[in-house]
């Protein structure tokens, strides 16, 4: 997973509301390991700003996804929820593929009685 990827399940669970730049910065430079101060200081903005910023970022990722999320955790709980979602797309895709066709054979019957 990358965090493009990342990026687009949180843009899925916050629509129609969406990241700040500050917060969209904490969470990409947090996917790279970065530590508040560091983001502080790539970023121009005071650490304790940034930490703030990202304990806030955290609350509201672990609110709108239904997960326990935070800076520690928060690649793992990604990874977790593409592959469920990947799992959910396959599941349908093999049920699509049978249940499309299901139904649609026979002699005609179901749809000429009046």
């Amino acid at each position: 997973m990358t965090i493009e990827e990342a990026l687009v399940i949180i843009d899925t669970a916050l629509h129609p509301e969406s990241l700040s730049d500050l917060q969209e910065l904490i969470l990409r430079h947090s996917w790279e390991g970065k530590s508040y101060p560091e983001i502080g200081e790539i970023c121009g903005y005071d650490p304790n700003y940034v930490k703030d910023t990202g304990s806030k970022l955290w609350k509201l990722l672990s609110k709108s996804l239904g997960e326990e999320i935070s800076k520690s955790n928060f690649r793992t709980v990604f990874r977790k929820l593409a592959a469920a979602e990947s799992k959910a797309v396959q599941a349908q895709n093999r049920q699509g593929g049978q249940g499309g066709q299901g139904g649609q054979g026979g002699d005609g019957d179901e749809n000429s009685t009046p």
